[in-house]
């Protein structure tokens, strides 16, 4: 078995929200394709860019 680096590992993130909401959001991403971490890695990254744009900041 290969041996993952630091580089290549990947976090866990945990978080709450009602039934409802959590029900709403799986119909859509599934209708769409998307899984939740790519809805969640995608928006993560987009908030970001935000916040350096916001600052004047580059990358």
């Amino acid at each position: 078995m290969r041996k993952t680096s630091k580089n290549e590992r990947t976090k866990q993130v945990q978080f709450r929200m009602s039934e409802k909401l959590h029900l709403e959001l799986r119909k859509v991403l599934l209708d769409n394709g998307m899984s939740m971490a790519d809805l969640f890695n995608d928006t993560a990254k987009k908030y970001i860019e935000m916040q350096y744009q916001n600052r004047g900041e580059k990358k």
